[in-house]
């Protein structure tokens, strides 16, 4: 995956178990997502070819989003449905912290078990063909160079179709965490940690 893009407010619940003399503590966390947006490539396929008088750009190009939309456009009326959209999912966190002696101590760590189902403000953009591009005017010594010009003449070029999608489900980001601390005293630690 080329990019990925994810904004979510979540709740959650936690329960902990302390065993064998307290020495190994297992804690687990379910979380309930709001999905606020989400942006990602999912084909991202390109190929250039050139000549004297063109480029040629062959593309077969899907990005999906979802609540794009509804935060750039401005008109952001009702903040609950933003912030609690009908993008949900569930997902859980799972750890363990072993007290290997008294002054060494392992934990690790599991987090983001699960996905979100993206249903509102679905857009999908796809370019697929092929496509000719000569280029833009441009005189240094007449005008400055305007970005607008070019972008649109990209857009135009690579031909992006824009048009509601179907529901889609993304799994969350997952993050492995282990940690190795060895403690002198009280106030002083020393801990090695893998993410």
């Amino acid at each position: 995956m080329l990019f990925r893009s994810l904004n979510a407010t979540f709740f959650h619940f936690v329960y902990q178990q302390n065993l064998f003399r307290e020495k190994l503590s297992l804690g687990v966390r379910a979380k309930y997502f709001y999905g606020i947006q989400n942006a990602y490539i999912e084909d991202m396929t390109a190929g250039v070819s050139s000549n004297r008088d063109e480029m040629l750009a062959e593309t077969d190009i899907l990005i999906r989003t979802a609540g794009v939309e509804s935060l750039t456009d401005g008109n952001i009326d009702d903040w609950g449905a933003v912030l609690f959209p009908e993008n949900t999912g569930l997902a859980f966190d799972f750890g363990f912290t072993y007290s290997i002696t008294d002054r060494w101590e392992l934990s690790a760590s599991v987090l983001n078990m699960g996905s979100i189902e993206y249903k509102e403000d679905v857009l999908e953009q796809t370019s697929k063909g092929t496509y000719s591009f000569q280029g833009v005017a441009y005189d240094p010594s007449n005008e400055a160079l305007n970005f607008d010009d070019l972008t649109s003449e990209l857009d135009s070029t690579f031909g992006f179709v824009e048009r509601s999608g179907g529901s889609y489900k993304r799994k969350l980001p997952r993050e492995i965490y282990a940690s190795l601390t060895h403690s002198f005293n009280q106030r002083h630690h020393l801990s090695a940690t893998y993410h």
